[in-house]
């Protein structure tokens, strides 16, 4: 027997999972939503013991988040939840993507590391470089 019979059972399951784990972080804008295959088909099948479920969830950003201070912006959170039933109690392990989701908050920077030398690194001198 599948762990869900229905996709709005794991998602139910889902949900309560993300919002009891990020509560005072995130408050709901919009439900959480299955996504891609994972809309319209059971997930699983008969012999599992574990279940997949892609979803999308509409936030508002009310609490910090790893040190980022609340924004008060409405964001969407995209991941994934493995749910494993394997030991008769449900495990859940959320996947999210954060780049994303700093992104949406205007947190994300990119940048090389100082380098004092980069003749010091062998090939990463991408052409001759007159040494003074």
């Amino acid at each position: 027997m599948p762990l869900f019979a229905s996709v709005d059972d794991a998602l139910t399951e889902v949900t309560q999972d993300l919002t009891t784990g990020f509560e005072g972080i995130f408050d709901t804008v919009e439900d959480v939503r299955a996504v891609g295959v994972f809309m319209d088909e059971a997930v699983g099948t008969e012999s599992d013991v574990a279940s997949v479920l892609a979803w999308e969830w509409q936030v508002r950003h009310v609490g910090p988040l790893q040190g980022t201070p609340a924004t008060l912006k409405d964001l969407t959170v995209r991941g994934m939840t493995v749910i494993d039933g394997s030991s008769g109690r449900l495990m859940f392990s959320r996947y999210i993507d954060w780049m994303g989701l700093y992104a949406q908050i205007g947190a994300v920077t990119i940048a090389r590391p100082p380098v004092d030398d980069r003749h010091k690194i062998e090939g990463n001198v991408p052409h001759d470089v007159p040494v003074s």
